[in-house]
């Protein structure tokens, strides 16, 4: 039973691997959705203020936080947080745009359903300094 289900979990992340690859050859994370991205996260999290530098690309955001940022939680904020704060936003950008994201896998539409269910597997961050976070979707 054990061997079961680490074979059904190998299987869903092969499947989100291979979601996040066809997303990857139709270019649907862009730098203009990845500045919509960006835009949303600061905007649905009141973090507008507290970012200092920003770089987009296509596929990667890399943001600086301002110090009043971590002040603003007694510095002690959980970089596991950063996860539901960006799925949120992931997630509306898959919702803006849902035509496209159905062009892409008109043959398989259940593979909508799975990106939604694993939205935080279609991409990685990285903290290469405290108030430093890189998004990519590579």
């Amino acid at each position: 039973m054990y061997s079961q289900d680490i074979i059904k979990s190998n299987n869903n992340i092969k499947s989100c691997v291979e979601i996040k690859n066809e997303l990857n050859k139709h270019n649907f994370f862009t730098e203009d959705r990845m500045h919509r991205l960006l835009e949303i996260i600061k905007e649905e999290n009141n973090m507008t203020n507290y970012v200092s530098t920003e770089f987009v690309d296509d596929g990667i955001i890399r943001m600086s936080l301002r110090q009043n940022y971590f002040k603003k939680f007694n510095y002690s904020i959980d970089p596991m947080d950063y996860y539901s704060i960006i799925n949120n936003a992931v997630e509306r950008i898959i919702d803006e745009n849902l035509p496209e994201v159905k062009q892409i896998f008109i043959d398989d539409i259940g593979c909508i359903n799975s990106i939604h269910n694993n939205i935080e597997l279609l991409y990685s961050i990285t903290r290469p300094a405290p108030g430093i976070i890189v998004i990519d979707f590579n």
